[in-house]
Formats: structure tokens, sequence, C-alpha cells
């Protein structure tokens, strides 16, 4: 195999399993593929049925391959596999460095008793069966826009960075599924129950909160947990207004727009998301 598996694991310990690094990687099984279980009901003479539900199952993922090198250099090659794939300690499995999946080891590594290329395999689960972008897309909706960049002529005149206020921003979801984002908040000014809205759907997500001039929000939204927080009073998980809906972007266009019941020129809006695949493949 070609590609590189890079394995990180919570503890900032990490294995690079590609030819180069000494690993021969032979099979990576759940890269792609996904396992949709479907709860349908029939009614009394319906023909065929009605879908109730769909849910995605979590990926279990094998990887087997083979050690290269000298026989010193495969046993530390083998210790190193059992050093950073350990029990109880999640990680995150690269793709070529640029999409991840989270994952819990099920079983560590084994490694073939020989002196010559022993064999190893270990496997995993991907709770979350879809693939992450290692990268995020910022886009401004409100503020400015930075411009300086080298290389710079100090004779001519130049934009240090260009104010916008539009009416909304077009945020394109390049992925294959919606997928959550960042929204940062910051106060310029006295600012009243900023939020952000899709101008085509009217779902929202707003602060209930009197913002400051200074004062940063940050509103992290994961597949797991959602984090507010702000740079004078810390966690404001409970300021983030109940009926909000707006939660993840959708695959391509997200007309967002950036209101506030006062003060809305007094806010300057950014959103960070990483897009979503769900499944690579691996060759």
């Amino acid at each position: 195999m070609n590609d590189t598996l890079t394995y990180i694991n919570n503890n900032g310990e990490s294995v690079v399993l590609s030819l180069k690094n000494g690993y021969a990687v032979e099979t990576c099984t759940g890269a792609n593929g996904n396992t949709v279980n479907v709860a349908t009901a029939q009614g009394v003479g319906q023909v065929g049925a009605t879908v109730q539900s769909r849910v995605v199952e979590p990926v279990p993922m094998t990887i087997t391959g083979m050690i290269l090198g000298t026989p010193a250099e495969a046993r530390t090659r083998a210790n190193k596999l059992q050093e950073v794939i350990l029990p109880g300690v999640d990680a995150r499995l690269y793709h070529n460095g640029t999409y991840y999946r989270i994952v819990t080891p099920t079983k560590t590594p084994v490694i073939e008793a020989v002196r010559r290329w022993p064999h190893f395999q270990f496997s995993v689960l991907a709770a979350y069966p879809y693939w992450l972008k290692d990268q995020t897309t910022k886009t401004i909706l409100t503020g400015v826009i930075p411009k300086f960049k080298f290389p710079w002529n100090i004779s001519r005149e130049y934009k240090f960075g260009e104010t916008i206020a539009t009416a909304f921003v077009n945020i394109r979801n390049e992925g294959q599924l919606p997928c959550p984002y960042t929204a940062a908040f910051t106060a310029k000014g006295p600012v009243e129950n900023p939020r952000i809205v899709n101008a085509i759907t009217g779902e929202y997500m707003q602060l209930n909160r009197n913002m400051i001039a200074g004062e940063r929000v940050t509103i992290q939204i994961t597949h797991d947990l959602t984090y507010v927080t702000s740079t004078i009073d810390g966690d404001i998980r409970g300021d983030l207004d109940i009926d909000s809906d707006l939660w993840t972007m959708a695959v391509g266009d997200n007309l967002i727009k950036t209101e506030a019941d006062s003060g809305a020129a007094n806010v300057v809006v950014s959103i960070d998301l990483a897009i979503e695949k769900v499944g690579i493949v691996i060759c």
C-alpha cells in the first residue's frame, strides 16, 4: 500500500505506518462502506413498507501489515506499535495527513513471533463513522478581512485590512455531509443578544447576552457536545438560547447573516468548519 496511515493517541504519541518508516500496510478494512440500520413499519394492506428511522452504525477497522528492516529495527518498530496503540486510549487515525477518524482500540497490536519481517495486526472502532478533514475553512461574516501579505512594497499605498458589512455571506460546505462548526463573536462595542441566521431556512444560533467591547464569545459545536466560552466569564453554556437550532452547516450553500437586538454593527463574526466524507479509498 502506497498511502500513509498515521496513528496519534490522546497522549500525544504517534506512529506513522508507511514504507518509509518501515511498515508495509497490506490491508485496511472499514475505510469505506457504511452499514445503515433501517427500521420500517407496514400497515394493513400496505404494499411495501414505510421507513421510520435510519441509523448509521459505528465502523470497525482492522489494519494488517508487515514490519520491515533488520531484526533489531523490526523489534524497535514492533515496540513502537505497542507503545502507541494502547487499550483504553482513544486516537486519531489519519489518511495521508488530510482526513481522520476518531478511533478506539478494540484489539491492540498482535505481532508475529519471527525475527525477519514479522506481520502485525490491530483493530479499532470508529464510533463516529465518517472521516473529518484536518483543516478548517474560515469565513468572516462581518468585520475586517486581513489584506497584508509579503512581499510588501513600502513605496505604495497598502491595505492592511478591509471592513465588510453584508446582508449575508454564503458559507460553502464542499463535503458530503452536514457538519458542525465553530462561531466566534467579537464585540467592538455594546451588543445585545447577537445571533447568526440561515437566511433560507430561518434556523439560528443566538446568545442571550449583553456583550461588552473587547469580549469574545466562542460557540464550538462538536458531534458530542457544544461548548460556549467567553473571554470574560469563561463557560457560559447557559447563555445559549434554548430554541437555537442551527447546529450544522448543510451540504452546499449556507446563506448566513448576522443579527442582534441592538448593536449589530458592533459585532465581528467568523465561522470555521471542517468538511466530512463518508469514506475514503486506500491504495
